[in-house]
């Protein structure tokens, strides 16, 4: 406790690393947890859009974890050498494009069959 007391603002800034970190490691687990879902429903192609605005949207949360985990790393060497080994061509992922995020809206506002196993087990309001 007292040294937690001594820390201070050190502490803080650890907590911060730590959470960019489980961020991105949330970010992976969703892209693989997508996949598998993919994976487990036959690799339909009218998933596809959905998958890979999934893909892309963790992809892009993950880059920004990154940029902020080496923006505020402790060690500037040791961030600029991290960045460098890790991200040789830099931070690569951009976000969905427009057009993937309307088809996908289009995808779930159609009555269909990937709407139906996307919203299955979920309560879904009827129209009038």
């Amino acid at each position: 406790m007292c040294r937690c007391l001594a820390l201070g603002g050190a502490l803080k800034r650890h907590e911060q690393l730590s959470a960019r970190l489980s961020n991105i490691l949330s970010q992976l687990y969703l892209i693989s947890a997508t996949l598998k879902r993919f994976e487990d429903d036959g690799c339909r192609d009218e998933d596809l859009p959905l998958v890979r605005w999934g893909v892309e949207n963790a992809l892009y949360q993950a880059r920004g974890a990154f940029e902020g985990l080496l923006a505020n790393y402790p060690h500037r060497g040791a961030a600029a050498f991290l960045r460098v080994m890790a991200f040789p061509f830099g931070l690569p992922h951009a976000p969905s494009t427009d057009a993937l995020g309307s088809e996908v809206a289009r995808i779930m506002q159609t009555p269909g069959d990937a709407r139906e196993r996307l919203v299955g087990g979920s309560h879904v309001a009827s129209r009038c």
